[in-house]
């Protein structure tokens, strides 16, 4: 079983990745979709031993990514790892402001010839967290790596993060990966204990870490944490606001609005590593999520039941549904 289990979640984003011209636009939706749905299926086989599942789709995986980094094979699906020390650089050696001032990068990836212009629009973090003196594409392979290894006490999460759609978005260098990791420190933390410093330090990086921990504690109705959350936000953003604040009314939306310069709403459901996210939040908050659903089942039957015993007692018939016999 693990090792079927194990060999499906290899193929069919190899497939999917190997029709990526036929697919098209539609190439994203379909692997992202298939990649949400691998661990549900897995979860409703009810595997005896989910340890031995996930470890017979991990270690495939990372398998994949560090021979798609060094071939080239299945890499390529985004030129950030060039664009990103070109925008830190531009900032630190030149002191330009990212999100005004355009890079202008010329690349050969994997034998291709490539160009990356444009200006910055993550929050300012990011373009700090990588290291400079090795490929964009090994930090982000590392910081899924540590966030598969943080998640291991829990093999379904380290299985839907683990899975190799997931480990070549990070051997493609997608920026996603050095956010994900510090979420993950922050509210899985070591042993077990939430690391506060890595979830403040998260909101600094993209506007969908800073979506997440806000839906998290306005769900828990947790005014502190969402004041808290913004404010942080607010003071990574704080220097470039002073710098040119108007510089960053588009940029730091997670969804560019229409008139924002190169956004389309094409655009935004073409990015296959927007996919991840989902992916994320469904790892880490599996079990809440599950009985939160649970718990609304015996809530409807509980109303339902009153409503029928209210009915009996005042000599009515009970209300029956449409179509119900």
């Amino acid at each position: 079983m693990a090792a079927l289990l194990g060999a499906t979640a290899v193929l069919v984003p190899l497939a999917g990745l190997s029709q990526g011209d036929a697919l098209g636009v539609y190439l994203g939706p379909v692997l992202g979709i298939a990649a949400l749905g691998f661990p549900l299926g897995v979860y409703r086989l009810r595997a005896s031993r989910p340890g031995w599942v996930a470890a017979a789709v991990v270690a495939p995986s990372v398998t994949l990514a560090v021979v798609s980094v060094v071939t080239g094979w299945h890499n390529g699906l985004t030129d950030e790892p060039y664009a990103m020390p070109a925008f830190a650089q531009l900032l630190v050696v030149h002191g330009q402001d990212p999100y005004v001032a355009p890079i202008a990068v010329a690349y050969t990836q994997y034998g291709t010839p490539g160009l990356v212009t444009g200006t910055y629009f993550y929050l300012p973090l990011l373009m700090f967290l990588q290291p400079f003196v090795v490929s964009y594409r090994w930090c982000t392979v590392g910081c899924w790596i540590g966030t598969v290894a943080l998640l291991r006490h829990r093999p379904l999460a380290a299985l839907a993060i683990g899975q190799p759609f997931v480990g070549l978005l990070a051997a493609s260098g997608f920026n996603d990966f050095p956010a994900l990791l510090l979420l993950t420190v922050g509210f899985v933390g070591f042993g077990g204990r939430r690391q506060r410093w890595a979830e403040l330090l998260a909101l600094g990086t993209k506007q969908f870490a800073t979506g997440i921990v806000l839906v998290y504690y306005a769900v828990r109705r947790d005014v502190v944490g969402v004041v808290v959350t913004a404010g942080a936000t607010v003071a990574f953003l704080l220097p470039f606001l002073l710098w040119n604040a108007a510089s960053l009314a588009c940029p730091i939306l997670v969804v560019w609005p229409p008139g924002c310069s190169g956004a389309t709403a094409s655009g935004t459901a073409e990015h296959i590593n927007y996919w991840v996210w989902p992916i994320w939040v469904g790892a880490v908050f599996f079990g809440p999520l599950r009985r939160a659903m649970l718990a609304r089942v015996p809530r409807r039957r509980s109303a339902a039941g009153r409503v029928r015993t209210e009915a009996i007692s005042e000599g009515r018939a009970p209300a029956q549904r449409e179509g119900s016999p």
